[in-house]
């Protein structure tokens, strides 16, 4: 299961000649591992509803940090610079 990236070819722009071939299937293990969970990474490999829940997924961090932050303000200014 390799993403759409994995193998390229690079040429030279003035005269179109060849100038390097990167093929997915001569890469080590790590690349090839790197490369099979880019869909996963990207959340592309699903339809909407797993997309929909792998953004709120994704946005959890965010929510924990903000009310995280609100619990601390509010302590802070309850108990003031008592400790």
């Amino acid at each position: 299961m390799y993403s759409d990236y994995n193998s390229w070819l690079g040429f030279d722009k003035n005269n179109g000649q060849l100038l390097s071939i990167d093929d997915i299937r001569q890469g080590n293990l790590l690349r090839k591992f790197d490369d099979s969970i880019r869909h996963l990474h990207f959340g592309s490999f699903a339809g909407i509803i797993p997309k929909i829940l792998w953004c709120i997924a994704g946005l959890t961090p965010l929510v924990l940090v903000v009310t995280g932050g609100y619990l601390w303000w509010n302590r802070k200014k309850k108990y003031g610079k008592k400790r």
